[in-house]
């Protein structure tokens, strides 16, 4: 596999957790020095019930990327897992 295959999948990947820190970071309100920070009381968290949200010890860790030298679109992902994923447009969907 080329480094630029390398390159191109490392940067379609990280390119989700960029704007999603940009987005976080507009939405954070601006607090005012002088009003006091809320504590953290056991009220707080009364309504909160625990409940799964997914599989926890699946990590989404990418293990290996193959690109088919003849379609440079073409894209074989192994996970962390043990799935392999196929794209035909060079990881767009």
């Amino acid at each position: 596999m080329s480094r630029r295959g390398i390159l191109t999948a490392l940067l379609l990947l990280s390119l989700p957790l960029a704007a999603s820190a940009a987005k976080n970071a507009k939405k954070k309100p601006a607090q005012s020095p002088a009003k006091p920070a809320s504590k953290m009381v056991s009220a707080t968290f009364d309504g909160l019930a625990l409940r799964s949200i997914g599989p926890a010890l699946m990590s989404g860790r990418i293990a290996d990327i193959a690109v088919d030298p003849s379609d440079q679109s073409t894209w074989y992902v192994g996970v962390g897992s043990g799935g392999v994923w196929k794209t035909t447009n060079a990881g767009t969907t």
